[in-house]
């Protein structure tokens, strides 16, 4: 128990958290009660922190029929071909002619929202959908215990964007470059606004439910393969990126890390969060002419990049104290 508690990074002697999974329980049929309701979910089970993951990892209880998940891989099938069709077919016809610009006007902002919002629809739908089969998606609630893996979870994300950069840079000096054609917006400031702020609720919420959460968690339920489980969860996060063209590769990072993120600890919302804030910040101060919100956005990330590198810190500290008395 003190082994498990020290992977959290949560002491039970200290810890007054009704939800903690680590809280102190009473023995008999009211320990083992109290014990399912500090638990985030009856459909995960909890196992001790990794060296890359220092705090409580969740893991599925299998148990679904083979109806059950024969409906889930439909709806995840569904939910993928009606949130991501659209931009699926934009990237390859922008990848087919990479040399086309062009201007968009106040129609194909109202037609971008329709497509944001449908987006959004179906990825809380396909959220529903699998909690009510008994796979859901996410697990846990928003209680201290859960803070520290969630702004863990949100650094990994900033980690897998930055990891970026050095091969997008390998990928310009060894290629004739990825710029893309320049366009322009026709269209009331207002609007342009509303379009880039739905865009950016958009992609969190649709690619960290669907493309994400979605994807391993049918995966999961028909065992497929870890390593092609993830060669999956790249290639549904790359598909709709196609039009980067050969750069679509310093996408692999982010969809690797941010699925692996997904896995260790379950939680959707810091992952969600920070992807809205993320692409909110980067479009906003565009077409906000707002460019404070740069600042906003690297200190931002400076933030969480310092805190999973505290918490990796803190636990191998943690780590070699338990070997030392032990």
């Amino acid at each position: 128990m003190e082994r498990y508690a020290a992977d959290t990074g949560c002491h039970r002697s200290f810890c007054s958290d009704p939800h903690c999974p680590v809280r102190p329980v009473a023995t008999g049929i009211e320990g083992r009660n109290q014990l399912r309701s500090n638990q985030p979910s009856r459909e995960f089970e909890p196992s001790t922190g990794t060296a890359f993951w220092p705090f409580t990892r969740l893991r599925p209880v299998e148990g679904n029929p083979h109806r059950r998940k024969v409906l889930l891989l439909a709806v995840a099938c569904c939910a993928y071909a009606l949130a991501f069709g659209w931009p699926i077919y934009l990237a390859i016809s922008r990848l087919a002619e990479p040399a086309a610009g062009g201007s968009a006007g106040a129609s194909d902002l109202w037609r971008g929202m329709f497509f944001n919002g449908l987006a959004i629809v179906v990825a809380l739908a396909v959220l529903a959908t699998f909690r009510g089969a008994g796979a859901p998606l996410t697990a846990g609630r928003l209680t201290s215990c859960g803070l520290r893996p969630a702004f863990y979870a949100a650094g990994i994300w900033v980690v897998s964007q930055m990891l970026s950069a050095p091969i997008s840079a390998i990928v310009d000096a060894v290629s004739e470059g990825h710029d893309f054609p320049a366009s322009s917006i026709q269209a009331d400031r207002g609007l342009q606004l509303a379009h880039w702020i739905t865009w950016s609720i958009a992609a969190g919420v649709s690619e960290e439910i669907i493309a994400n959460a979605a994807v391993i968690r049918t995966c999961e339920l028909w065992n497929v393969p870890k390593w092609l489980m993830y060669v999956l969860a790249v290639v549904a996060r790359l598909s709709f990126h196609a039009y980067y063209g050969i750069a679509v590769i310093e996408k692999v990072p982010w969809a690797l890390l941010s699925a692996w993120a997904y896995r260790q600890g379950r939680l959707l919302w810091p992952l969600i969060t920070i992807h809205v804030l993320h692409d909110a910040l980067i479009t906003v101060q565009v077409a906000a002419d707002a460019p404070q919100l740069s600042t906003v956005l690297t200190l931002m990330n400076i933030a969480l990049v310092v805190y999973v590198i505290v918490s990796l810190v803190a636990r191998r500290r943690r780590t070699e104290q338990t070997g030392s008395t032990g």
